[in-house]
């Protein structure tokens, strides 16, 4: 049997029929607190629910057999499961916890950003607002909603003093985090923002237009000089700018183009220093020496910097919409128009952990500087707070 039935055992009634495995399942646990149960099956994985919502909390990968046998620990942190591929693995449940689930946009959210020190998250979304979050309690702290047309994004200052945020009224403004007042306003752009970045000193800021009902004409890309609020540069581009990233020793930044792929510039001289076509999102490892590139076939390509030659490809099978590096560059989050987020081990090349994120697709995945916890934010109008998944 390859679905899952849950019994009312004193009214002798099925309470919920579940699917999700894609071969037999062959052995079903319970938490010891009762809030979650645990599910291996002969399609080589384990499946860890929610008791309440009756929805897949995470899936395990890593066998090469079926997963014949589970148990958790007393104290319900690790599950431990056995396989036909003859080992025994140890699962660290209590990582994979959903922390949060942060509501209070009315509408879809599009980025999420932490602030230097973990403590506060910033969301940007549809319903024409900015939200700070405090990440500890899961409070909303703050609404910033200046704006008059969709917020597209949102980037801390390095001193974590001041947030900036971008939307399609064409506008950036920037805010000041004690008083949550706006103190500034960039004023150059003609058409809607999608996307914005600032470089790792706090003097540069990157903005790029477009939007999902005119992606192939033409958009502008601005260079603006942050402490006077004026545009160094407004170079024309061929499509809408999806996304743009710093590299961390802030002389490199990373612009992806709809269709036409990612060009590297050097922000000194504006000067494009490579194109990597027909390429999709990207994400720039923590030490700037690798990029991980969506593909146009759904693969992901870890580029070498260095040599400019794809090191590795990841396969899969999904549209996906954001990637992140963990701190220490040794893994790869991709989120995914299912809303699932998926974590990839870099040295194995190998997906380990399949989240449940969301019911819509997942727009943005973000690590926190320590590397401790996963935000995830969706069109579903939620941002989730995840313990980060461990090596």
């Amino acid at each position: 049997m390859r679905g899952v039935v849950l019994w009312d055992v004193a009214g002798q009634k099925v309470i919920t029929r579940l699917k999700g495995h894609s071969a037999g399942v062959g052995s079903v646990v319970f938490s010891p607190d009762g809030t979650r149960f645990a599910t291996g099956s002969q399609d080589t994985t384990v499946r860890l629910w929610d008791f309440v919502s009756k929805q897949t909390i995470t899936t395990f990968k890593g066998h090469t057999g079926a997963v014949n046998s589970v148990v958790f620990s007393p104290d319900g942190k690790t599950l431990i499961s056995g396989s036909d591929d003859q080992t025994v693995k140890a699962w660290d449940v209590s990582a994979l916890r959903e922390r949060d689930v942060l509501r209070g946009h009315k509408e879809g959210v599009y980025r999420i950003s932490f602030s230097p020190d973990d403590k506060i998250l910033a969301s940007a979304s549809r319903d024409n607002t900015a939200k700070l979050w405090d990440v500890e309690s899961g409070q909303e702290l703050a609404t910033l909603s200046n704006h008059t047309g969709f917020v597209t994004g949102v980037t801390f200052a390095p001193d974590g003093k001041t947030l900036y945020s971008c939307s399609v009224d064409r506008s950036i403004r920037s805010w000041d985090l004690g008083t949550r007042k706006q103190t500034g306003l960039f004023s150059g752009h003609t058409k809607p923002i999608h996307c914005l970045a600032l470089s790792p000193d706090g003097r540069t800021l990157v903005s790029g237009t477009g939007w999902w009902n005119d992606m192939l004409t033409p958009s502008e890309l601005i260079f603006w000089d942050v402490p006077s609020g004026k545009p160094l540069t407004n170079i024309a581009q061929e499509v809408m700018i999806h996304s743009i990233e710093f590299f961390p020793d802030g002389k490199t930044v990373v612009i992806h183009l709809e269709e036409k792929g990612d060009t590297l510039w050097d922000v000194a001289s504006r000067q494009i220093l490579l194109r990597l076509k027909d390429r999709f999102y990207v994400a720039v490892s923590p030490d700037g020496r690798s990029l991980a590139v969506a593909g146009p076939n759904n693969e992901i390509g870890l580029w070498d910097v260095g040599s400019r030659r794809i090191a590795a490809t990841l396969p899969s099978d999904v549209t996906h919409w954001a990637l992140a590096f963990t701190p220490d560059g040794k893994r790869l989050a991709v989120s995914h128009t299912t809303g699932q987020v998926k974590l990839w081990d870099l040295e194995t090349r190998r997906d380990t952990v399949t989240l449940s994120a969301h019911d819509g697709g997942v727009t943005s995945v973000v690590f926190s500087h320590d590397g401790q916890t996963l935000a995830t934010s969706s069109m579903d109008y939620t941002i989730r707070l995840w313990r980060a998944p461990r090596p």
